[in-house]
């Protein structure tokens, strides 16, 4: 499975770090990939997930410690198999 993550952005790219990647079901979450980050304006992110990886959802969720508020903002989202 390869995820492919578009962000245009005219601003702001910096926002977009400790950007983890899982698929899942209705059951169950498993990691697909890690992005550290930070990005930049009108950066291309391509995660390659296992092969083998297997859901119905692409969960993207930012990573922050307790009491920290981030946003996350996604143009678009291109999921391969």
């Amino acid at each position: 499975m390869l995820i492919h993550k578009t962000f245009l952005l005219s601003s702001k790219g910096e926002r977009l770090h400790d950007l983890q990647i899982n698929i899942g079901t209705n059951l169950t979450e498993n990691t697909c990939g890690f992005y550290k980050g930070p990005a930049v304006n009108g950066d291309r992110i391509v995660v390659n997930c296992n092969p083998f990886a297997r859901g119905s959802y692409v969960i993207l969720r930012i990573l922050t410690p307790p009491g920290e508020k981030e946003f996350l903002q996604v143009c678009e989202i291109k999921v391969f198999v």
